[in-house]
C-alpha cells in the first residue's frame, strides 16, 4: 500500500497495530481480489456465463503463486493497478480457464468491493477491541463510584464528582461509537458490480439477467445487494471514515483528561511505566505520560485523512479515477492507525494507576471552595439565591486571596452565622455531601451501557 510510518520497520509500532496492519496489507488485499473474482466467476458460472471450473481453480490460487515484483513492474508499465494481477492469474489457472475471470466487472467493481470486505475486516476488529474498552470503562466506573474528586470546568476546580461518574461518562460516550459501528453496517456492506458505467451491459447483452447475477455475487460474498451504481457515490466510505474520526476523537479526548490528571502536580492517576521504558533522552528522572499524547497526536491524523474521504465524494460523472487513488493512499494509513489509537487507549486504562488518596487532597486545595456552591444554595433558601450568591462570593473571595478556609470566612459573617451554626456550616461544605447523583449516574450507565456489549 505504499511506504508511510505504519509500515516502517523501525517505527510502526509507534502509530500502528499487528492485526490491522494484516488487514490492509498487499498480501491480504490481494487475497480479498482473488476472493472476489472466486465469488463473481461462481456466480457467472451459476448462470452459464462461464465454464464450470473457473472459480475452483480461482480458489486454488495462493496469494504467494503472484510474483509481486513482476506486478508492481507492469503495473508501472500498464499504469493500471489491476491488468497485471489479471494476466499473472491467467497464466497460473489450468486449462485456459484464466481467461474467463474478471468476467463483465470493471477495475472498480473489484476495488470497491476489495475495500468493503477489507472494511468489513477492519470493522469487527474495531468492534471487539472497542467492547473491551468499553468494559474497562464499566468496571473503572464500579470500582471508583463513590471515590470523590474534584470536578474541573475551564481547567479550574468547579465542584466535588467521582472517578467512577467520570469513567462512566467515557463508557456512555464510546458506546455510541459501538452503536455508530454497528449500525452503519447496513449501507456499507455492499457489493459493487456494474461494469463500465454502472448498466452490466456485458451480460445485458449476452441476455443473462444481471441483477440476478449481481445479487448472487452479494449473497457469495456475505455482502448486500446494493439499489444502485456506487462507483461514484462515495458516501459510505466517508460515513465510516467519519464514525472512526469521532471513535477517535473520543479517546483523545479520554486521553487529554488523563493526562491532566497525571500531572506531579496533580497525581491523582498515573500511566504504567513498566521496566526499561525510558521517559526523556536527557532526563533520567521523567515517567512522561508518552502513550496518552500519543493517541492524540495520532488522532490528528485521522482528523485529516477523514477530510480526504470527504473529499473522495466528489468524483465526476459515473467514475473517475480521483477518489480510487486517494481511497488506496488514505485508507490503510487511517485504518492502522485507528486501530493504534484504540489498542493503546484500552492498554492505558487497563493498566492506569489510580491514586484516591490524592483526588482527595485536590479536592481540598481551594479549602472548600468547591463546595461553595452548596453553601450558595442552603444560604439561599434562607434569604434569596442572589442574596446568597454575594455573602457567598465576598467570602470566597477573602478565602482565596488570604489563604484560608472558606468556613472560616463564612462564620466571620453574620448574615451567614444568624442562619447557620458553626457544625451545620462545615457540614455544609464537606466535599462528601455534595456528590449528588453521581454514583447514581454510574449504576444507570452500567445497567445501559451493558446491554450493549
Amino acid at each position: 500500500m505504499g511506504h508511510t510510518m505504519t509500515d516502517s520497520v523501525l517505527l510502526k509500532d509507534f502509530c500502528g497495530t499487528e492485526r490491522a496492519r494484516e488487514i490492509w496489507s498487499d498480501e491480504n488485499m490481494l487475497a480479498k481480489w482473488l476472493e472476489y473474482w472466486a465469488a463473481l466467476a461462481q456466480a457467472e458460472e451459476e448462470f452459464g456465463i462461464v465454464p464450470n471450473g473457473v472459480s475452483a481453480a480461482i480458489r486454488n490460487v495462493k496469494v504467494s503463486d503472484f510474483d509481486l515484483d513482476l506486478m508492481h513492474d507492469k503495473i508501472m508499465e500498464s499504469t493500471h493497478p489491476c491488468i497485471p494481477a489479471i494476466w499473472q492469474l491467467e497464466k497460473i489457472c489450468p486449462n485456459g480457464l484464466g481467461k474467463w475471470v474478471h468476467w463483465g466487472a470493471t477495475l472498480q467493481d473489484l476495488t470497491d468491493s476489495t475495500f468493503v470486505l477489507l472494511l468489513r475486516d477492519t470493522s469487527y476488529y474495531y468492534e471487539e477491541i472497542l467492547t473491551g474498552l468499553v468494559q474497562t470503562c464499566l468496571d473503572l466506573a464500579k470500582k471508583y463510584r463513590d471515590t470523590p474528586m474534584v470536578g474541573r470546568t475551564h481547567q479550574m476546580h468547579a465542584v466535588p464528582i467521582t472517578f467512577g461518574e467520570k469513567c462512566a461518562i467515557y463508557a456512555d460516550e464510546l458506546s455510541r461509537s459501538l452503536e455508530r459501528l454497528r449500525e452503519c453496517r447496513s449501507r456499507l456492506f455492499k457489493v459493487e458490480f456494474f461494469g463500465a458505467a454502472g448498466t452490466l451491459a456485458t451480460l445485458v447483452i449476452d441476455g443473462y439477467d444481471a441483477l440476478a447475477v449481481q445479487k448472487r455475487l452479494a449473497e457469495i460474498l456475505g455482502l448486500a445487494q446494493p439499489t444502485a451504481p456506487w462507483h461514484a457515490a462515495r458516501d459510505t466510505f466517508g460515513e465510516f471514515a467519519s464514525i472512526i474520526n469521532v471513535l477517535c476523537s473520543s479517546c483523545s479526548r479520554i486521553c487529554f483528561d488523563l493526562q491532566g490528571m497525571h500531572k506531579q502536580e496533580v497525581g491523582e492517576i498515573e500511566e504504567d511505566f513498566p521496566p526499561g521504558r525510558l521517559g526523556s533522552s536527557t532526563m533520567p528522572q521523567k515517567r512522561n505520560p508518552d502513550n496518552y499524547e500519543t493517541v492524540m497526536g495520532m488522532t490528528w491524523v485521522v482528523n485529516g485523512l477523514t477530510n480526504v474521504a470527504i473529499n473522495c465524494q466528489h468524483p465526476q460523472h459515473e467514475r473517475c479515477t480521483a477518489c480510487m487513488m486517494a481511497d488506496w493512499w488514505y485508507m490503510p494509513t487511517l485504518y492502522i492507525t485507528g486501530g493504534f489509537i484504540l489498542e493503546t487507549t484500552k492498554w492505558l486504562l487497563d493498566t492506569i494507576h489510580v491514586y484516591p488518596e490524592r483526588m482527595l487532597r485536590n479536592i481540598n486545595l481551594t479549602r472548600g471552595g468547591v463546595t461553595a456552591e452548596a453553601m450558595m444554595i442552603e444560604l439561599g433558601h434562607k434569604i434569596g439565591r442572589m442574596d446568597a450568591h454575594e455573602v457567598v462570593y465576598e467570602s470566597a473571595m477573602k478565602s482565596y486571596e488570604q489563604e484560608r478556609d472558606l468556613a472560616d470566612c463564612l462564620l466571620e459573617d453574620p448574615r451567614v452565622t444568624s442562619v447557620f451554626s458553626e457544625e451545620e456550616v462545615r457540614k455544609i461544605l464537606t466535599p462528601l455531601n455534595y456528590i449528588g447523583v453521581a454514583p447514581k449516574v454510574v449504576d444507570n450507565v452500567i445497567d445501559t451501557v451493558s446491554k450493549k456489549l
